[in-house]
Formats: C-alpha cells, structure tokens, sequence
C-alpha cells in the first residue's frame, strides 16, 4: 500500500512516522521525499481496519497536516512512463552506468546486437560496442543544441550507423565525470528516407485486400492487430484463397517491413531439401557442395519467413522447427556451430492442424507453439459480394499489362461470376479473367469470353473431408460449420443464438474443436 504525508518539515515528520512504524512492526519498502514537504511511503500490505488504525496516528503526530492512500508514488509513475517511452523508440537505444556496463536495452537494440533479455546487464559496453568504452570525462563530449554528446559512426553486422552518446551528467556541475549515457544507434539519414518510404508503400499492402464483404472487413481488421504482434502467426484457409497475399500484407504492415520475407511451400520439396534451405548448409555438407550456403531463417533474420502448407511438414523437421521456435538458435546442416537469428514465424494450411494431431501425424506441442494468433481466411464463395470487386480489379490490371482499353461487363457475365462456387477461389478467378482478357476482342467482357470448369453447385466434400469414421466426419462437418458461422457470430451467444442451441452447448463445442477466442477462455 501506498501512502502520502503532508507536513511542515519532511525530516521531523519522516522520523516520527518512522517511530510509529516502529511501534506497530510495520515493513516500509520504499520512501520518497519532495522539496515541498511531501513523503511518500510504500508499506506491506495491511488490511482496512489497520490501515485506518495508521492513518489516524499518523494525522496525530506532530507538524502533519494531511495523509491519504495513493496507488503508487509520483517516483514509479516517472519511471513506468519513462521506460515505455524507452520501448517504444525505434532506434536502438542502450544504457550505461558510470563504470560503462549495460543496465538496459531496448527492444530496437537487442534485435541490432543480438541481445537476449536478462544476459546483457552488467557486461562492459566494449563487448558490444567494440572501441568504445566508459566512463568519459565531461570535457570530451562537446555541446549538440544545448546537450552535451558525442557523434560517430560504427558498423554493425556490415550496416553503418550513426552513433550518439548522451552523458547523464553530475548534479554537481563543477564535478568533472558523468555517472552513465544513454547510447542510440540510427541509420543515416538516406537509409533511413529509402527505409521509410519503402516501409510507407508497403503500409499499403491492406489496400489490395478486397474487403466488401463483411467477412472480409472483420478479417482485414484483425490482419492490423496482428501484424503489429510479433509472435507467431497462423493462416486458415482453401487453396487459392489468397493465404500467402496475407501473410505478405502483414510481414508489410508489422515493424519488420523493411526486411526480408521469404516464403518457402513444405509440401513442395524433400525433406533434406527443406532442411537445407530453412537452415542453410555448411560447405561439404553434401556430395560435390563445395560453398556453405545461409538458409531462408538466417537470410531472413531480422524480417519474416512464411512456412506455407506446414500441415505437410515431416515428423522430422516438425521437431527441428520446434526447437528453433523456443529459442531462435539453430545449426547449420554439417555444423556444430549455433545460430541466433531473429524472424517471425508465419504458417499457412489448409488443413485441419487439429484434427492431424488427433491422428498423430502432426506434433501437439507444434501446434501450440504456431497457433498462438490465427487468421481464417474465407473462401470466395462465402464472401460474394467480393467477387465483383476483384473481377474490377483484375480485369484493370491485365488491361495494363496488355495495353488494351479496359472492357465493360455484360449483365449476363455478372450473373455467370456470381453463381460459380469458385472451388479455387481468388486464384481461379484471377486466372479465369487473365485467360479471358487474352482472347478478348472489342470492348465488353461477355459470358462466352469466360471459361469455367464443371463443378457442382450443391455442397461439396473433398476427399479429406470424407476419411474415417461416420463419427469423424459428423464431428469434421461439426467443426466446420461452427468455423464458417463463428467469423458473421464472434460470441458464444450470438453464434449459440444463431444456431438455436444452448450458450453452453455451443462454448463445449469451440472448446472441444479448439475455437474458442481468448476472450471466450
């Protein structure tokens, strides 16, 4: 608890309250005091009766005037402020006491020296900073608008940046040594103009989402939040539905946006493959390689890597990815050498993650660590009123590409585009205006232009949709029937409501399928 006394004179008020803290074998924690006369104090915890049973003392004693309870002292407010302002700079900023020892570091600056939090402190800034060292004497740093500082430049993983220390100087003036510096390390003024305007163009990247439809605007919404999260992240849905454009949009949107994203398909490639380009490879790791080569997490290291299709990820790698997640280290195939990279892991599937581990073929503790933020992105025949939109969209673009006038839509091919079930989604319907475009001769765009594959337009099950068991495709359908009506119903009641089933009938089921959002837990 906390408490302020007002009074006449701080230090007879301070040893008298002292004295009464005494008597009653209170523990004080922490004490404050101000130029005005005001103490603050930070007592262990005490229940009410006791707490008024002090605070009437403490009005008794001699030269007080006023005492209340307070959440916390002005002190912890300034440094709970300033430590969030330190956080949230984007530049690399490091801390040094009067011995020249890091005391802190933020996020900016454990990223740019490879830093992990807890095992810097104490450590001589000359372990990372090589050529620099503390403490300085006031009289070598020289005055940069009214603050003293000194200005240099230092390479860093082959990058130059502007390096400006700021002392944190003696309240004695006439004192010639600086008790610490605060160290921010920026990129020159050019590389940060290209950094910045690429980073402002990619901003842009939810601009190419069509978003019409409901559905669609909610999961656009939910992509701003979690790009700026930066843990990893979870993509849902169909082929063709445009899961690799999102992962790009938020790798864009996120405080990596100027650094590499890579993707890589785990479905595409052998497993010795795939380890070799996610790890990289030392030099003789393999018959007739004579060159060591960086895989996708370390040429990506400081940006995002998209593991798409990762339901068809080996056992074998699953575990090697798993082990890379908790840790960020890894080794090089042939190496025994260890790596720290930092990337932000982002999946795409198709597949039911859950429903594999049910059957064994893909690692629970996997998928835990990969479903921390999830994104379901609807297929386009959920979604119709986006369907237009993007056919705009495509038709423009192409009209670009093949220098022609853009065409009109006929009525009849309106009704054509909106009727089709889309069974390849966002890049079927691409395709399907590409290939039309190419034949196109005059200036609308008509039914006969377009040419569709036969598919059924009653409801559709797909050979891993009917595998098992009777029971296991009923719960299959279960499950993605309360995923198609939990996006239009994020609550429980609501989607209970919807359904016509109990609150509780419906929060069993999300928890069963594992649907439930974090506020519903």
């Amino acid at each position: 608890m906390y408490i302020q006394v007002k009074g006449n004179d701080k230090t007879v008020v301070m040893l008298n309250v002292l004295q009464l803290l005494i008597k009653y074998r209170i523990d004080l924690i922490h004490s404050e005091c101000t130029v005005d006369n005001i103490i603050y104090l930070k007592l262990a915890k005490l229940d009410n009766a006791h707490i008024n049973k002090l605070l009437d003392d403490i009005r008794l004693l001699d030269g007080v005037n006023d005492v209340c309870t307070l959440i916390c002292t002005p002190n912890e407010i300034q440094k709970e402020t300033i430590n969030l302002l330190r956080h949230l700079i984007k530049d690399a900023a490091i801390q040094v006491n009067d011995k020249g020892n890091l005391t802190w570091a933020n996020d900016a600056a454990l990223a740019l020296l490879k830093l992990k939090k807890g095992n810097y402190q104490n450590h001589a800034i000359s372990a990372f900073l090589p050529g620099y060292s503390l403490p300085l004497e006031r009289n070598q740093y020289q005055l940069h608008d009214q603050i003293y500082g000194l200005q240099s430049t230092i390479t860093i993983h082959q990058q130059q940046y502007n390096l400006l220390i700021r002392p944190l100087l003696s309240d004695q003036q006439t004192e010639n040594t600086i008790k610490g510096a605060l160290i921010l390390m920026t990129l020159p003024l050019n590389k940060v103009k290209d950094a910045t305007s690429l980073c402002l163009q990619e901003k842009n990247a939810f601009d190419t989402i069509s978003a019409v439809s409901p559905m669609m605007q909610q999961l656009v919404n939910k992509m701003h939040k979690c790009a700026l999260l930066d843990v990893p992240l979870l993509i849902i849905g169909e082929t063709g539905s445009g899961k690799d454009i999102i992962a790009k949009a938020c790798h864009s949107y996120s405080k990596r946006c100027t650094q590499p994203f890579l993707a890589i398909n785990c479905a595409a490639l052998p497993d010795e493959v795939v380890e070799s380009e996610l790890f990289g490879h030392a030099a003789g790791a393999y018959p007739n390689v004579i060159h060591e080569k960086k895989g996708f997490f370390e040429q990506a290291n400081g940006g995002s890597v998209l593991l798409d299709e990762i339901s068809e990820m080996s056992a074998r790698m699953q575990t090697k990815l798993l082990r890379f997640l908790n840790d960020g280290r890894f080794r090089r195939v042939g190496e025994d050498q260890e790596i720290f990279v930092d990337v932000r892991i982002i999946c795409s599937t198709q597949r039911d993650l859950l429903e594999l581990v049910d059957k064994g073929t893909f690692r629970a503790d996997l998928y835990y660590r990969l479903n921390v933020l999830t994104l379901t992105v609807p297929a386009l025949r959920q979604r119709q009123l986006d369907i237009m939109p993007l056919t705009q969209c495509f038709i423009e673009e192409y009209a670009r590409q093949l220098a022609i006038p853009v065409p009109a839509i006929s009525s009849e091919l309106i009704q054509v585009l909106l009727q089709y079930r889309w069974p390849g989604n966002v890049r079927q319907l691409r395709n399907v205006i590409y290939r039309a475009m190419t034949q196109l001769e005059g200036e609308l765009l008509e039914a006969k232009h377009i040419v569709l594959s036969n598919y059924n337009n009653e409801l559709e099950f797909d050979g891993s949709l009917m595998e098992g068991t009777l029971d296991e495709i009923n719960k299959r359908f279960e499950r993605n029937v309360l995923m198609h009506f939990y996006q239009s119903y994020p609550s429980t009641r609501k989607l209970a409501k919807r359904l016509g089933v109990s609150h509780t009938a419906i929060a069993n089921k999300l928890r069963e399928y594992g649907l439930t959002s974090p506020k519903d837990k």
